[in-house]
């Protein structure tokens, strides 16, 4: 239970992670993982007190809220859901090693889904064994954003001046 001053007041958390590991040979490694933070139940100044426990597995597993959840949660997931997707590949030469890596991070069931491929970190990352050359390591990082909630979206987006607002997203920019 989070017990800060927050704006929705006792609110859950639940965090976890889950990570493989593969060598396809002595050199070259992959790993793929995902990370999930699920924010929810507590009391929120506009809607009142939100679902409790009888949410925590729809929040855990990402899925749309019930019936006693606000209008939001029921469209697109239960409680808040934060999380990354996470894909590495290393090669190991003699001389250095590459790792290419991708780190997916999304807010909402789209991003849960993937339908907002291919918005990420995308990265390379070079690493001399020489430990003493003048360079040592170079890094090379890519963010694209552009996709946010795949091709086409709508989501209830609400303020505290209108919590029933609508947004619209018709068509994927180019």
């Amino acid at each position: 239970m989070l017990i800060d001053k927050q704006f929705v007041t006792n609110a859950h958390l639940h965090h976890k992670y889950l990570y493989f590991r593969g060598l396809l040979s002595p050199a070259l490694s992959v790993s793929l993982g995902l990370e999930h933070f699920a924010f929810w139940g507590g009391y929120s100044p506009i809607y009142g007190q939100l679902p409790g426990w009888n949410q925590y597995f729809r929040s855990v597993f990402g899925l749309a809220g019930g019936k006693d959840a606000p209008h939001y949660d029921q469209t697109n997931g239960a409680g808040n859901q934060l999380g990354s997707y996470n894909l590495e590949v290393k090669k190991d030469w003699k001389t250095m090693s590459t790792t290419f890596y991708w780190n997916h991070p999304f807010e909402d069931r789209s991003g849960i889904e993937l339908a907002n491929l291919p918005d990420g970190l995308w990265g390379i990352y070079l690493k001399t064994k020489d430990r003493l050359s003048f360079i040592t390591d170079i890094v090379y990082e890519y963010m694209y954003t552009l996709n946010q909630s795949g091709a086409i979206a709508t989501h209830l987006a609400p303020t505290p001046e209108d919590p029933n607002r609508m947004t619209y997203r018709l068509q994927k920019r180019r």
